[in-house]
């Protein structure tokens, strides 16, 4: 049944009784990206404080304490939904639209962080000028402002069927966002800033990811040598060391031009040509695999990039898969790695 059809009764009744729907990050999410990072600090500091290790309890405290700050933070996000307008919430900025503005209006995966987000434009500076985390604002074309707003970590679902109900028929058609541009000139503008970028545009992986991959293998070989007379502790602190040998391995440079993309680990060297891309793959974690025919390459999204050229090469990547048409699919792929892409 069409989402808008079997929400219209529930939006009618919000509108009439001045109700308002409120959204808070969901558990599933949490459990996603929080779960697994406390469950295992909690872990390497309790077993730490058993095997009378100050030091690594202290390590895992701080990590367990930087994992509770996200959750903090998360319990501060919210978004409302009423007769009016749509309001997202974060820590000390919103982002406020009101229905009776929006041009269009759509639920679509962001590239920057491969989640989904709602894409809209407005017909005037109803967005407030400050954007929370996550969400962009201030790009304004003509006489209309677009904004993207975060829905991942809410009940993304039930904010669409919502959405539907509420949006103006017209902004929801397909091509009411190339229609508020004007195809040719969206094009023109696509291909005029393609064209204008400095490539090759390089980034590397964060420094933060980079520097936590070698603590975790210092930690688990002196938590080897420490527990060596424990099968089960030195089991586990081998399987530690290996996923961080996984997670440096894994790391390096990236290379975007015009006609590549090209991933240079440690070791080895993975291309593959943008006219080759058939479809794209992504995960909650950021990871990305572009896939041609019988090959694929695996890299770390732009959410765990850094470098002078993040923020170029973001836009970048963004355009070329919008020009080429490339489907973007939401599939498990954080441990992928690459095939039949290797130069050298």
């Amino acid at each position: 049944m069409d989402g808008r059809i079997c929400t219209e009764p529930a939006a009618k009744f919000l509108k009439s009784a001045g109700m308002k729907r409120i959204f808070r990050t969901t558990a599933k999410y949490w459990a996603q990206e929080d779960g697994a990072g406390l469950v295992v600090s909690i872990i390497w500091t309790v077993g730490s404080l058993w095997l009378g290790s100050m030091l690594f309890a202290g390590i895992g405290a701080l990590i367990l304490l930087m994992g509770l700050r996200a959750v903090y933070l998360r319990l501060l996000s919210r978004l409302e939904i009423d007769g009016e307008g749509i309001t997202c919430i974060e820590k000390s900025s919103q982002i406020s639209i009101k229905w009776s503005r929006i041009l269009f209006i759509q639920l679509l995966k962001s590239y920057r962080r491969p989640m989904r987000v709602l894409r809209v434009g407005v017909s005037e500076a109803t967005v407030q000028p400050v954007a929370a985390p996550g969400q962009k604002t201030g790009e304004g074309v003509g006489d209309w402002l677009q904004a993207e707003i975060l829905i991942d970590h809410f009940d993304h679902k039930e904010i669409w069927r919502l959405v539907q109900a509420y949006a103006p028929p017209d902004a929801l058609e397909e091509d009411a966002y190339r229609k508020a541009l004007g195809q040719t000139l969206w094009l023109d503008q696509v291909k005029q800033t393609i064209s204008e970028a400095r490539t090759p545009l390089k980034v590397s992986m964060s420094w933060f990811v980079r520097i936590s991959a070698w603590g975790l293998m210092l930690m688990s070989a002196v938590c080897a040598v420490v527990l060596r007379d424990s099968f089960v502790g030195l089991m586990i602190s081998i399987l530690v060391f290996l996923l961080g040998l996984w997670s440096v391995i894994s790391t390096g440079k990236i290379e975007v031009d015009h006609e590549t993309i090209t991933h240079i680990p440690p070791i080895g060297r993975y291309r593959i040509r943008w006219d080759e891309i058939k479809h794209i793959e992504t995960d909650v974690y950021g990871s990305m695999v572009f896939y041609g025919d019988d090959k694929h390459l695996a890299i770390y999204g732009p959410g765990w990039w850094s470098g002078k050229d993040k923020g170029s090469l973001t836009e970048f990547l963004f355009l070329k898969i919008e020009l080429n048409k490339i489907r973007i699919e939401n599939k498990r792929v954080l441990f992928k790695m690459a095939r039949n892409t290797r130069v050298r």
